[in-house]
């Protein structure tokens, strides 16, 4: 029983994450263009 509702939960967090993936995707350039600007 426990692992059916574990792999339920699995799947609503990797549901989560993924729509979440192009705000991680934009916060990483964001964060490696300003160090590439201190860096300058």
């Amino acid at each position: 029983m426990a692992s059916i509702h574990n792999r339920k939960l699995i799947a609503a967090l990797a549901k989560e994450l993924k729509a979440k993936d192009p705000e991680i995707e934009e916060l990483k350039d964001a964060y490696l263009y300003s160090i590439v600007s201190l860096q300058v």
